[in-house]
């Protein structure tokens, strides 16, 4: 039991006792018990999120202290993050400046919004039991940079090729919402196409990071006279795309 408020009403000569237990729904549990000649209510007490500060932060290297407002908070109250339908995600809470059941904060770590997503915070009374209104926090992906490729030039049917993309805040691939490279050549139509980074799982020669992508192209596309131009998306919530740099296919050189 965390909290317990007595306060008396003279009119009807009742206890009433505030109590924060275990229950799904803030309920009234009348107890057919006398004390003092009169009879013992326990009102179970909902805790209730009005405001929380930030409602964002941005993919990071470090912890975010989130302060949620609100009433109804108690020493056992836990601040949750849902991130899914059915998942909720416990984070570290700090109740020892409660301020009279009105704010409490969290410690959202890292390691935690590696990628961007809309999230929803909710407070529980008693960690599983009594659980509040959920508020919208928002982690953004970072803008990306593109700043050069590995080679300007390529001969044309070259049979394996793969081309480095130098820049900043590319976002883990392998995950949801991972950075995507949108490539387009000419003469052609200026037709477009989605060239997929290889995965940090893969091997280390070939391996991308937040600051090199690298991209295999297929010999077919390497047509003489052909220019690529490419660039990196992050996206929503956050994000964007970044500025294009070009690749020229030329003829084979003869030896």
């Amino acid at each position: 039991m965390d909290q317990i408020i007595i306060n008396t009403n003279q009119s009807s000569k009742r206890l009433i006792i505030l109590v924060s237990i275990l229950t799904s729904l803030s309920v009234t549990l009348v107890f057919n018990v006398l004390t003092y000649g009169l009879p013992i209510r326990a009102v179970v007490l909902t805790p209730t999120i009005t405001s929380i500060l930030p409602n964002s932060t941005s993919v990071g290297n470090s912890n975010v202290t989130i302060t949620i407002t609100g009433t109804g908070f108690t020493n056992g109250s836990m601040v949750k993050l849902r991130t899914g339908i059915t998942t909720l995600m416990p984070l570290s809470t700090d109740t020892n400046n409660n301020m009279g059941g009105t704010q409490i904060t969290a410690t959202l770590l890292a390691s935690q919004r590696v990628v961007g997503k809309t999230f929803k915070i909710v407070v529980e009374n008693n960690p599983g039991a009594v659980r509040s209104n959920e508020v919208t926090f928002t982690v953004n992906n970072p803008v990306p940079t593109l700043t050069s490729l590995s080679q300007g030039i390529v001969e044309a049917d070259t049979p394996v090729f793969v081309l480095g993309l130098n820049g900043t805040n590319f976002i883990p691939l392998g995950v949801e919402g991972a950075s995507k490279v949108l490539a387009k050549f000419r003469p052609g139509g200026q037709t477009f196409f989605q060239a997929t980074p290889y995965f940090l799982s893969t091997a280390t020669t070939n391996a991308s990071t937040s600051t090199l992508l690298n991209v295999p192209i297929a010999g077919d596309l390497l047509v003489a006279g052909r220019v690529f131009t490419f660039k990196v998306n992050n996206p929503a919530p956050g994000g964007g795309t970044t500025n294009e740099l070009t690749l020229t296919v030329i003829a084979v050189i003869p030896p």
